[in-house]
């Protein structure tokens, strides 16, 4: 996963290699909230490109397959 600016230009790696599903940008475009799918589930991350992924949520049997920000980005659906 991989920031691009807006001519697609590639600015900075976001994540390491994985299997993301379910990516949601934040409202103040810092930030993502993701699925990483391990296995029969997984769990909502997110990740700051400045600070690296941050588990997000700990129970991989919930269904956490799409996260969605709030509209003023201090939530995650």
């Amino acid at each position: 996963m991989v920031w691009l600016d807006r001519t697609g230009k590639v600015i900075g790696i976001a994540a390491p290699p994985g299997n993301d599903m379910g990516v949601d940008v934040a409202p103040d475009g810092k930030r993502i909230a993701t699925h990483r799918h391990e296995g029969a589930g997984g769990d909502v991350w997110l990740i700051d490109p400045a600070r690296g992924p941050t588990r997000f949520t700990f129970d991989a049997s919930q269904e956490n397959s799409a996260p969605v920000w709030s509209p003023d980005g201090t939530r995650i659906a």
